[in-house]
């Protein structure tokens, strides 16, 4: 479970700051919302709670957020360590046009990035024990 798996974030959807227990993941965007939707992060935040508050209180100096490029379309990819960098994705602001990614995570050990119970019912709505 969460190895390979699709997002679709409709009008109000968006995932808060976080940071992920896989190592890196592929993130292929399929469609982009016209507005929102954005896929933002803070660089290199891992274990510095000092970045994490700042970056949750909207309290962020030029160039400490970052988003994914403009440029990037339907097709386009991002290759991302989100272990390493806090990031996000911002609610989704039209109900005309959803964002659709693909993602597809990698761990370098069996078994690594294993999410937690809370996660999986979250995201997938069931449990490993319930298959």
């Amino acid at each position: 479970m969460n190895r390979v798996h699709l997002n679709r974030f409709a009008l109000g959807d968006g995932l808060g700051w976080h940071h992920d227990n896989s190592e890196f993941f592929f993130n292929l965007l399929l469609q982009q919302s016209p507005s929102g939707g954005k896929f933002e992060f803070v660089p290199n935040s891992e274990g510095d709670m000092a970045k994490v508050r700042t970056a949750l209180q909207s309290v962020v100096p030029d160039g400490f957020v970052h988003s994914e490029p403009e440029e990037l379309a339907p097709g386009g990819a991002l290759l991302f360590c989100g272990r390493r960098s806090m990031h996000r994705v911002t609610p989704v602001a039209d109900d005309a046009l959803p964002r659709m990614t693909a993602i597809l995570n990698f761990a370098s050990e069996p078994g690594g990035g294993i999410i937690e119970e809370y996660t999986r019912r979250k995201f997938f709505g069931r449990s490993l024990q319930q298959g």
